[in-house]
């Protein structure tokens, strides 16, 4: 047997986590994903793969990195279904508003 993919083990790393601390995600939730990188494809599927899995709809993801070329291929990839944003992560309060339902970071 080989590994599992990548999105397959976020899908399933937030539903023991989510479900540990009892957290309820709403329907088409905000997600944002801090120090993405290319890793934004896999945490994006992983992140659909768990709300599909709850019927809770596709979300409105935002996908940050302080290099933009960290993601050039994750954002070829995915195209206008997520938003990618470069800053670093210590100033996303001035290029992000409002509220998120789910942060994410596989950023060490």
């Amino acid at each position: 047997m080989g590994q599992e993919s990548p999105d397959k083990r976020w899908t399933k790393i937030l539903a023991e986590y989510l479900g540990k601390f009892q957290i309820e995600l709403p329907r088409f939730p905000s997600v944002l994903d801090v120090g993405c990188g290319n890793a934004a494809v896999w945490n994006y599927l992983g992140v659909v793969g768990y709300l599909q899995s709850r019927n809770l709809g596709i979300p409105y993801y935002v996908a940050v990195d302080r290099d933009e070329n960290a993601f050039q291929r994750a954002k070829a990839q995915l195209g206008d279904i997520v938003t990618f944003l470069a800053c670093d992560a210590r100033d996303l309060t001035q290029h992000i508003r409002g509220r998120f339902s789910l942060v994410i970071s596989t950023h060490p």
